[in-house]
C-alpha cells in the first residue's frame, strides 16, 4: 500500500456511510492531503483546513468545488503576483501534511493496523468460529 500512497497527491473518500475511516488514517499518517465527506466521525479526524478538507455529503457540486480548490493550491505558481490569500492558502496546504500525521494516535502504525484488520476479517470468515459462538 505504501507505493500507492506515495504516488497520490490527494486521497479522496467518497463514502456515504463510514464506520472507522482507516483509509483516511493511513493516508494522513503518510502525510497525504485528504478530501472526505462530513459524515459520522470523519470531521473529528479531518479538521477542515487544518488536517484535510471536507465536503458536504451528497453534493457533487461541493465535492467538485473542493477538488478544484485543492488542485489550484497544489498547482499554484510560486510567483510574486499571487494574492496574499492564495499564497497563504497554498502554504497552509503544505502545513497540512505533517498536521495530518499527528491527527491520529501517535501509536498508529499503518502496517501493524492493516495486519490487525486482515486477521479480524480472516477470523470472521472461518465457519468454525461462527458455529462456536452460537
Amino acid at each position: 500500500m505504501d507505493s500507492w500512497y506515495d504516488r497520490a497527491d490527494l486521497v479522496v473518500l467518497t463514502s456515504r456511510s463510514e464506520g472507522i475511516p482507516l483509509v483516511l488514517m493511513e493516508a494522513m499518517a503518510r502525510g497525504r492531503i485528504v478530501l472526505a465527506p462530513a459524515i459520522t466521525g470523519i470531521p473529528e479526524l479531518v479538521i477542515a483546513g487544518k488536517t484535510g478538507f471536507l465536503y458536504e455529503p451528497g453534493s457533487l457540486q461541493d465535492f467538485v468545488a473542493r477538488l478544484l480548490f485543492i488542485r489550484s493550491l497544489m498547482h499554484a505558481p510560486e510567483a510574486a503576483q499571487l494574492s496574499p490569500y492564495t499564497r497563504s492558502a497554498a502554504t497552509q496546504l503544505e502545513r497540512m501534511r505533517p498536521g495530518g500525521r499527528s491527527a491520529g494516535s501517535p501509536e498508529f502504525q499503518p502496517q501493524q493496523e492493516s495486519g490487525v484488520v486482515r486477521r479480524l476479517a480472516a477470523a470472521a470468515d472461518r465457519p468454525a468460529d461462527r458455529e462456536s459462538t452460537r
